[in-house]
Parts: C-alpha cells; structure tokens; sequence
C-alpha cells in the first residue's frame, strides 16, 4: 500500500488520487495512520462484499 502524509497530499493531490487507481493509498498524519483513501470502484467492490454480513446483522436489531 503506498503511503503518503497529510502535507503530501495537500501538496500533490493529483498525484495521490492517481496512486489510489493502483490500490488504496494511506495518508499518515503525525506519524499515524488517519485516512486510507481508495478508488470508487474499489470503495463498492468492498461494500458489495459488506452486504450480505451487514444484512445479516442488520436483521437482529
């Protein structure tokens, strides 16, 4: 996963957002770990998968 900080992302965002197209991309914050950012299509791929464990939760409430 590449990473990147917070200044870096400020300062390069276009760069950042192209990174995401090849995996998420981590965005360190004072040494930590804060934001993973991701392409759309890896965003709902992940929450197709999410579905039928949320939907199942979801019916015990």
């Amino acid at each position: 996963m590449q990473k990147f900080t917070a200044s870096e992302l400020h300062s390069n965002t276009g760069e950042v957002c192209e990174a995401s197209f090849r995996g998420p991309v981590e965005i360190i914050k004072n040494n930590r770990r804060k934001f993973v950012i991701l392409a759309a299509t890896d965003y709902d791929a992940l929450m197709k998968k999410a579905e039928p464990t949320r939907a199942a939760g979801d019916s015990h409430a």
